[in-house]
């Protein structure tokens, strides 16, 4: 990956959050430094990290978007100690299933309007492919459901952008 090829060429590397959904989380030898899910796996609270080789279990109060925006914090002040370039992948999992707001979120966009473009939930299905139209319309619940998902993935971006600040705060110090 260009990550082994930075690496090789005397970058310091990091990574924290999703590698791959396959990858069971274990430290890749091209990164100096490593926080993980297992397989990709999206917990917002007591998540356990795969930390530069060891598993560790979080608290059950401790939200993930923090916990990697922490983490990329502590990157980002062992590269500015280091004598060399440096390239960190920041890749948190917000606002990734099952899109579990931040507690101090949980009261915010109460009134966010649904999303509903031409397409949603069309009764003319006459110009869909076979497999589509023969579905059946959404019901109210499934609606509902829709639009809680959504806010829940904003609401999982609010906390997401807080976390961005902290990191570039750091990055410009």
């Amino acid at each position: 990956t260009f990550v082994e090829i930075l690496h090789q060429n005397g970058y310091f590397t990091g990574l924290v959050g999703k590698y791959l959904n396959s990858w069971k989380g274990e430290k890749r030898p091209e990164y100096d430094y490593w926080v993980s899910y297992f397989r990709g796996e999206t917990v917002y609270y007591r998540p356990d990290l795969n930390v530069n080789g060891e598993w560790v279990r979080h608290g059950e109060d401790e939200y993930v978007t923090y916990l990697l925006g922490d983490y990329a914090v502590e990157f980002l002040d062992q590269a500015a100690r280091q004598d060399k370039p440096f390239i960190l992948l920041f890749t948190p999992n917000a606002p990734h299933h099952p899109t579990t707001p931040a507690v101090e979120d949980l009261g915010l966009l109460t009134d966010l309007e649904p999303h509903r473009p031409p397409s949603f939930n069309e009764e003319d299905m006459s110009d869909k492919a076979e497999w589509l139209a023969s579905r059946p319309l959404l019901t109210t619940e499934q609606i509902a459901e829709i639009d809680n998902y959504r806010r829940d993935q904003l609401l999982t971006l609010i906390s997401l952008d807080r976390t961005i600040g902290r990191v570039i705060t750091q990055l410009e110090n």
